[in-house]
């Protein structure tokens, strides 16, 4: 049974991952459902930790972190601080555009986590290395482009230890840094934008896809945007819809799936 939850739980993160948020929602909440039905208390963490991640990734941040919270609960109870450095990292993603205090404290609390693990022996270089991520991202909505470029530097060298095909974080790790030229008024971020966008699809990824053409459009919003883009956002991810029919030159926030 525990087996079966657990399928049911990654097969959710990954529809949240490509874009089917609200499919994704379905298959964790069904998986959570399963864990109250059959009195699987200490199994729960995990789909409560994905539901917070498609809410979170639809914008909707007040649920997310609740569900979040109780993610954490289970974790607690069944010490597994693998999930609970999980949860501070996904809890710093969605505070991090208007607490960056918040997000900084909850960066370093997994930090921890990561800490005791090695301590032991253990290795969680996923962890690492989204860590490193989650630090780039905090640097560049603080304007501290050295230091993002530095996290950036360590985040590459630990994809080329996890192995050298991380398509995924690879990506992830590219965005940042052609937001941090598209930052800076640089105008040939758009193509490594495009390039970025055109991975996302190619790998199935809609959302993040969503979020990199938005960041291009955002290089020069003198014109309208992609009518096909619209929507797309207007459907599928309002966090993207609101920046393109609004624009502005503030801190636009990457949650990373």
């Amino acid at each position: 049974l525990d087996g079966l939850i657990e399928v049911r739980t990654w097969r959710a993160e990954n529809l949240v991952q490509i874009g089917a948020v609200q499919s994704g929602l379905r298959g964790a909440e069904g998986a959570f459902a399963d864990t109250v039905d059959f009195g699987r208390w200490f199994t729960a963490g995990w789909p409560l930790f994905v539901i917070g991640e498609g809410l979170g990734y639809h914008g909707d941040f007040s649920d997310a972190q609740a569900s979040l919270r109780e993610a954490d609960r289970r974790f607690r109870a069944a010490r597994n601080e693998s999930g609970r450095a999980w949860v501070e990292l996904l809890s710093a993603a969605f505070d991090r555009p208007h607490q960056l205090n918040r997000t900084e404290l909850e960066l370093d609390q997994a930090e921890r986590y990561l800490h005791r693990a090695q301590a032991r022996g253990w290795t969680w270089l996923h962890v690492e290395a989204r860590l490193a991520l989650e630090r780039a991202e905090v640097a560049r909505a603080c304007d501290a482009y050295s230091a993002a470029q530095q996290s950036l530097s360590r985040l590459r060298a630990l994809l080329d230890r996890i192995s050298p095909d991380q398509p995924i974080l690879r990506l992830h790790m590219a965005l940042v840094a052609a937001e941090l030229r598209r930052s800076q008024g640089d105008a040939a971020a758009a193509v490594d934008l495009e390039a970025v966008c055109e991975g996302y699809r190619r790998l199935g990824l809609v959302g993040p896809a969503a979020r990199a053409a938005t960041a291009s459009w955002l290089v020069d919003p003198s014109q309208s945007p992609p009518e096909r883009l619209v929507r797309l956002c207007r459907r599928h991810f309002p966090l993207e819809a609101k920046r393109l029919s609004t624009a502005g030159s503030d801190y636009y926030p990457i949650y990373f799936v």
